[in-house]
């Protein structure tokens, strides 16, 4: 019994932070064994956890070596940038080209997930991140992913939703992936759930950058500029190309325009406009690098009126159209940009 007890107490040792190692050291014998039910089932959970945890990471290598034998990035792609929105293009245009089946259970499920017509126009981030979460429903062979994709196909949003976001809440493993999936295919369609959805993320994992993103717009459309502003503060620390960079301090300039700090926003955008003016520059191909300066005029022709921003923005606009490289989901913006102009004159 002596050396049960000893067991047990070497266990609590272990287990209770240093500064409570006089607790087990200063308990009889006949104390430690009454505790040693409680130290055995500690250590199965913390054995279990290391097997969840295996599980978690050979599952990721599998699906890693399969993006690397198929000549693909190890890292997920990042809806943020140009190469990241052309992976998950390849993907889908991949999936789709499986079966007729499996294109059909794809275009049903994306237009289930999508904003209404009479909604606003998703981004191209947006659009990419909504692309690469039914990219993920479509290839889980969870029974709950499998059930929630079946019922999006089927037309029942709410219920594959319900489906996804219980799974979320009970998953030991890559929550913040399926927080992030949930996330990805609610927005536009139901800005609650997308909110809880990336605050969930956000709380699991910090450090991923579009969630950073998205949830210091959800914030800000909310109303909630402080928590707004400490997403977007995290999402610039964990910025790692110019574009990503460009993103972050858009979206911080855009708290500031919402909080009144004029003069902060505007240092913002002109920060912004560095890195797109760069990208521009260096990819005068790139009609995403052109739209990200005409986005960095028109952001800073709201803070600083009559300053020829609005003429900038669009003199590249109309060049774009010329060229035949204006994407037709932003027709819009010549409208726009040319009564804006206008108003400088």
């Amino acid at each position: 019994m002596s050396d049960l007890a000893g067991w047990v107490r070497d266990g609590l040792l272990q287990i209770l932070p240093d500064g409570l190692d006089f607790i087990p050291a200063g308990l009889p014998d006949w104390a430690l064994l009454l505790a040693a039910s409680i130290v055995i089932l500690v250590v199965i959970g913390l054995i279990l956890n290391k097997i969840l945890d295996v599980i978690r990471k050979s599952r990721k290598g599998f699906r890693d070596s399969g993006r690397v034998l198929g000549g693909g990035p190890i890292e997920d792609p990042s809806p943020a940038t140009k190469e990241g929105q052309a992976a998950i293009q390849r993907r889908l245009d991949q999936f789709r080209a499986e079966s007729t089946e499996q294109n059909a259970k794809i275009e049903a499920i994306l237009a289930a997930v999508s904003p209404p017509a009479e909604a606003t126009t998703l981004g191209v981030e947006e659009e990419a991140a909504k692309k690469d979460a039914v990219i993920d429903l479509v290839s889980d062979t969870a029974p709950a992913a499998i059930e929630a994709a079946q019922v999006f196909a089927a037309g029942d949003v709410r219920a594959g939703f319900d489906s996804l976001e219980q799974e979320a809440r009970s998953a030991e493993t890559e929550a913040a992936v399926k927080w992030r999936r949930l996330g990805a295919l609610a927005t536009g369609v139901d800005t609650a759930r997308a909110r809880t959805a990336y605050e969930q993320a956000f709380e699991l994992r910090p450090e991923d950058f579009w969630t950073c993103v998205e949830l210091a717009r959800l914030r800000r459309q909310a109303g909630d500029l402080s928590a707004s502003g400490e997403a977007a503060i995290a999402a610039e620390k964990v910025a790692r190309t110019d574009r990503e960079r460009f993103i972050a301090d858009t979206g911080l300039g855009d708290v500031l325009v919402k909080a009144g700090d004029l003069s902060g926003a505007t240092a913002r955008f002109e920060a912004s406009l560095k890195v797109s003016e760069r990208l521009a520059e260096t990819n005068p191909g790139s009609a995403e690098a052109q739209r990200d300066l005409i986005v960095s005029y028109a952001k800073l022709g709201e803070v600083v009126p009559h300053q020829g921003w609005w003429s900038r923005g669009l003199a590249v606009c109309e060049r774009l159209a010329a060229e035949g490289r204006l994407a037709p989901t932003d027709a819009w913006m010549l409208d726009e940009l040319r009564e804006r102009a206008a108003g400088e004159a």
